[in-house]
């Protein structure tokens, strides 16, 4: 896990506790006190103070991590979401809806501490199954917001996405391309509060979208940061399209990366 400070100077670089070092990690969050989330696939969930201490817990397979204001924790593993408390214990888990754990994209956090959940059942041959569920704090569905990636008028199929405080959407829309050699085709896509299109991008600065995986983060309306793991780097971009500022190369010295997938502000 790389600390980068507001400048994009290096701060730190945790490779995990002295006794274990990470092996996979799936995703990267922050809790209400500045506590460090780290979902590591193969030896689980690591939680750091801004003290130092470290907890480890022994959940299978874990995808991706969001911490809630009292200090318990939400998990995707192992074919459904789990709602652990701050000291790890296992509070519920629910399964996916009409698929397992290969078929996540990507699920987020709201205000009053529901989830949205956005997972794709082409893995299962229908690619008519792109889903966005809305889930209440028991894992029971609220409210089936897609049902159909041919009802996202402005998507087709989305990777990934990131909604600001402001409830603001920037999506990764992604085609493949099965002509020649499998090319990964994509587009930054910038939808209001009520879903209408402000604005969709097919390069940025000139460069096409052509990685399979993006990690996104909104911290406001203006600008959106995309970790590209295919370029090495860390961009910030503003609502015309135009790269702010950039950070990263290939390598592991400082200032560098090797494979950014997962992104937190």
């Amino acid at each position: 896990v790389v600390w980068l400070n507001a400048d994009g100077s290096l701060r730190e670089v945790w490779n995990g506790p002295q006794e274990q070092t990470f092996r996979d990690i799936r995703s990267i969050a922050t809790g209400p006190e500045g506590d460090l989330y780290v979902a590591d696939y193969h030896n689980g969930v690591y939680r750091r103070t801004l003290a130092g201490e470290v907890d480890v817990f022994g959940i299978d397979h874990p995808e991706i991590v969001i911490p809630l204001l009292d200090g318990s924790f939400y998990i995707s593993a192992s074919g459904g979401f789990a709602h652990y408390n701050a000291a790890g214990q296992l509070l519920y888990k629910q399964w996916i809806p009409n698929g397992g754990i290969n078929s996540l994209q990507d699920m987020l956090i709201l205000p009053d501490a529901t989830l949205l959940v956005m997972f794709d059942g082409s893995d299962y041959g229908n690619i008519d199954a792109t889903l966005i569920n809305h889930l209440d704090t028991k894992g029971e569905r609220l409210e089936e917001v897609v049902s159909s990636i041919h009802e996202l008028d402005h998507l087709s199929q989305p990777g990934a996405f990131a909604v600001s405080p402001q409830g603001q959407v920037w999506a990764l829309d992604q085609e493949v391309d099965y002509s020649s050699d499998i090319v990964f085709l994509n587009r930054l896509v910038h939808l209001d509060q009520d879903g209408n299109l402000l604005a969709s991008f097919e390069s940025l600065d000139g460069d096409d979208l052509d990685c399979e995986h993006y990690a996104l983060a909104a911290p406001s309306d203006q600008s959106v940061w995309i970790a590209d793991p295919c370029n090495q780097l860390v961009m910030q971009v503003g609502t015309d399209g135009q790269v702010i500022r950039r950070w990263g190369a290939a390598g592991i010295n400082p200032g560098q990366f090797s494979l950014p997938r997962a992104l937190v502000l």
